[in-house]
């Protein structure tokens, strides 16, 4: 559930239980007024029974009945209704109580029933009827139903749009916050508006942006630098392994000499990967429309002629990506280079590129299930990779550039064996569209 549903829903719940407690609060103060009222009224008649004037008894409403002490029941009038509650009345008949009220039902009718004293040994029974009090209060909770439940709507609808307002900045940083992370420019910035908490964490934001900004430039400027510095050393080194391997009376240590050459070979391509992870994190290089087809088509060229003795099977269709030629190439020639490094003698790669996607199969042995989520991290070697040439950066690589293009890479494993590895980007609409 979104903080802003929770907003809501708390504003939406504290308004619709203010609503309920003022609505019993109406509801409850109306009833005992009218019951009041009622109340009041069979006083009033008590007092003209017992003190009565000419012509007072017929002032008497409701229907009612004397009770004497020792029992005797007497109608105020012939058509009174009988009451119950005979027992109650002789005891405050006989002086053992005062007046008192009751609520009862008698032949559908709801009544409101006072028992009080009248005069030495007689008590009254007087009922009022409730019937218009029980609508009016029906009619009450029905008027209290409907507002309540038109103010809990009303309230939502409100508290939605509040929430909406209160974390339009909130929501605004967080969008911002997530262009940055989705565009790999730390160098962005959230826009800082007003003077309030969220001003505060926007700014907040940005500093850490700035910090981060300049630790990934410091660790860029580090490898890059530390590369470039590696490569004369092993340039000065290869080119004196090169000039022993020829001169005269080495012919012994030839083994050796060329066990030292692939492993200078090994560290210069190390040197070159780490350069080109340096040089192209981060950056935003503008992007073209390439033509993904004929980019791999020259790189299984290259590859080709690389490894004569493999055959490679193409299966090419014209696809127009927006991207960097020189990333998206590297990114091909690295996949295709996994796969030639991996396949047997005389093996075959399949390689096929349609609906932006670039599909490359080797019949290798294979990449075990544990390593296959690792496949992409830099550094990362398999074990049978150990024995390989390689730095463990080419497909860390690949991902780089296909994270940076928005697209994606993965690795699979066919059943009848070997690897396979997909490459997608999103293509470039076509003209006019």
């Amino acid at each position: 559930m979104s903080f802003r549903t929770r907003l809501t829903l708390v504003a939406t719940g504290a308004v619709a239980a203010s609503l309920v407690l003022a609505s019993i609060i109406v509801y409850v103060a109306v009833a005992a007024s009218t019951r009041s009222q009622v109340d009041d009224g069979l006083r009033r008649q008590v007092l003209l029974l017992a003190r009565p004037a000419p012509g007072s008894t017929d002032l008497i409403q409701g229907d009612g009945q004397v009770v004497t002490a020792d029992g005797q029941v007497t109608p105020l009038r012939p058509d009174s209704l009988t009451l119950p509650f005979v027992t109650e009345a002789r005891g405050i008949a006989a002086g053992r109580g005062g007046t008192v009220f009751r609520d009862v039902h008698v032949l559908g009718s709801h009544l409101r029933v006072l028992i009080g004293p009248l005069g030495p040994g007689r008590a009254v029974e007087l009922g009022a009827p409730l019937d218009r009090v029980d609508q009016l209060l029906h009619r009450l909770a029905v008027v209290l139903m409907i507002v309540t439940a038109a103010g809990v709507i009303v309230a939502a609808v409100a508290g939605r749009l509040v929430a909406q307002a209160a974390l339009g900045p909130v929501l605004r940083l967080r969008g911002a916050a997530r262009g940055v992370a989705a565009a790999r420019r730390p160098g962005a910035r959230v826009p800082v508006e007003g003077d309030d908490e969220l001003a505060d964490l926007a700014t907040s934001f940005n500093d850490m942006i700035t910090a981060l900004e300049r630790s990934l430039a410091a660790q860029r400027a580090l490898v890059a630098d530390a590369s470039h510095e590696l490569r004369t050393p092993l340039t000065s080194l290869g080119t004196n392994i090169e000039f022993l391997r020829r001169e005269p009376g080495m012919e012994a240590h030839a083994p050796l000499l060329g066990e030292l050459r692939d492993e200078t070979a090994d560290l210069g391509a190390l040197v070159s990967d780490l350069i080109e992870l340096a040089r192209h994190e981060g950056d935003e290089e503008p992007g073209v429309d390439v033509r993904l087809d004929e980019l791999t088509a020259t790189a299984v060229a290259r590859a080709q002629r690389r490894a004569p003795e493999l055959t490679f099977v193409t299966d090419l269709h014209p696809v127009t990506v927006s991207g960097v030629a020189g990333r998206l190439d590297r990114a091909i020639t690295n996949v295709i280079d996994n796969a030639v490094k991996w396949s047997p003698p005389q093996g075959a790669v399949e390689i096929s590129v349609a609906a932006g996607e670039l599909v490359v199969r080797d019949h290798g042995p294979g990449i075990a299930a544990a390593d296959l989520p690792n496949v992409f991290n830099r550094f990362y070697r398999s074990g049978d990779a150990h024995q390989l040439p390689g730095s463990g950066l080419g497909l860390a690589i690949v991902r780089q550039v296909a994270d940076a293009h928005g697209g994606t890479v993965t690795a699979e494993r066919p059943p009848d064996g070997g690897t396979r590895i997909r490459l997608w980007f999103p293509e470039s609409p076509a003209p006019g569209t």
